[in-house]
């Protein structure tokens, strides 16, 4: 079932092998240390939700640690099904509890993960608009921050021609006020 869903043990039994095995290695190491972590994904492979019992919401039942560790071990097994998953379950958890991940998760997040992939993208948006509302005092509904963040990575060019539509169509910008 997860050879299925992962290029990583695609790669593993396919002959010759791509990853860097040696024949005398009886057992593939897999790319993380927690246990916890990859009974999820098999919990996710079989019955498509990553908490076991069917009354439990993923949302309180897991933190942004797990969902961390979660994309990182799909990253690493390449499994782009649950990626998606938990990038929507992380936006769907700020969105539900209305705060961000702490100090902590967000430096688990930079040392588990590459530079460029859209769970880091999606936390530096959100971050960066947050911020620049409280600071500014004008602060928007944080759902429709979110959902702008959302629709800015699924359709990066459709956003950037909104911007410069915004941009084109907003005459103040453009006037120079003389003062007096």
């Amino acid at each position: 079932m997860i050879c299925h869903y992962s290029g990583f043990f695609r790669a593993a039994i396919s002959w010759p092998h791509n990853l860097p095995i040696t024949p005398e290695d009886s057992t593939i190491r897999l790319p993380f240390d927690s246990p916890d972590t990859f009974s999820r994904i098999l919990s996710y492979c079989h019955h498509r939700t990553f908490v076991v019992t069917w009354n439990e919401n993923p949302l309180h039942h897991l933190s942004y640690d797990d969902l961390i560790d979660l994309y990182s071990t799909a990253l690493a097994l390449d499994m782009p099904l649950i990626q998606n998953t938990t990038t929507d379950l992380f936006a769907q958890k700020i969105r539900g509890l209305r705060t961000l991940p702490d100090r902590w998760s967000i430096e688990s997040l930079w040392r588990k993960s590459p530079p460029g992939i859209p769970l880091r993208a999606l936390l530096i948006d959100l971050v960066v608009r947050c911020l620049s509302t409280t600071i500014k005092n004008t602060a928007p509904p944080f759902g429709i921050l979110l959902l702008e963040a959302i629709v800015r990575h699924q359709r990066p060019c459709f956003y950037d021609t909104r911007i410069r539509d915004k941009r084109v169509w907003n005459p103040s910008e453009r006037k120079k006020h003389e003062e007096g």
